[in-house]
């Protein structure tokens, strides 16, 4: 741990390693010593008060969330495949129903255009209904991912006040943070395992604030 340094300390250390020239100048003097503390309780505050990184994905394996995850995911995406599968069989009755219409009713010298334009609608609205069924698995995956960082988070910020760290980041959003760090993950794992998965009584130390989403 970083001591703070007194005015007087300061003053010792600058004279021992100041030039002789900076010695003579009150005001250059006092505005080094001021650089001076204010980087040393900078460095103070950083020391104190790291950053808590956690690791989701480690998390998630060591309690098997990941694998009700993929269970999800798994049932979504059959569901998904079979609505579908069921979109393109009524989509391609409706089509051919449609092309029939047109080459017993349209005159022939339309009939090309209409058919061509049929068959491009036909088709983007194939990439329609499986870019919702992209959009459906996204959400899936986002409802998962922040339903798991609400249960986490009262365990993380318990811990993370108990270690003095003012704020809580997933390991991916650490890599923007210049600042000293400190891994809580396994800690986190071993408080939620012993809770038995559920949050535990609130904790009387001011909450660090858990970082953003992935």
């Amino acid at each position: 741990m970083i001591r703070r340094l007194t005015a007087a300390m300061f003053v010792a250390t600058f004279a021992a390693v100041a030039p002789a020239h900076a010695q003579d100048d009150p005001a250059a003097m006092q505005e080094r010593l001021a650089a001076l503390e204010a980087k040393v309780e900078k460095m103070q505050t950083q020391v104190q008060n790291p950053v808590a990184i956690i690791e989701l994905n480690t998390l998630a394996q060591a309690l098997g969330r990941d694998q009700e995850f993929n269970a999800q995911l798994r049932a979504k995406q059959q569901e998904l495949q079979a609505s579908l599968e069921q979109s393109r069989r009524d989509l391609a009755n409706s089509t051919q129903a449609e092309a029939a219409r047109i080459r017993n009713e349209v005159p022939m010298d339309q009939q090309d255009t209409q058919l061509k334009r049929l068959q491009a609608e036909a088709i983007q609205q194939m990439q329609r209904d499986q870019q919702e069924a992209q959009r459906e698995i996204q959400m899936l995956q986002a409802n998962f991912i922040s339903s798991f960082r609400e249960e986490v988070k009262p365990f993380a910020q318990r811990i993370a006040a108990e270690r003095h760290c003012l704020l809580v980041l997933t390991q991916t959003d650490a890599i923007l943070v210049n600042a000293p760090t400190l891994e809580i993950t396994d800690e986190v794992i071993a408080a939620m395992k012993e809770a038995g998965k559920s949050a535990s009584s609130p904790s009387t130390a001011p909450a660090p604030i858990l970082g953003p989403s992935e």
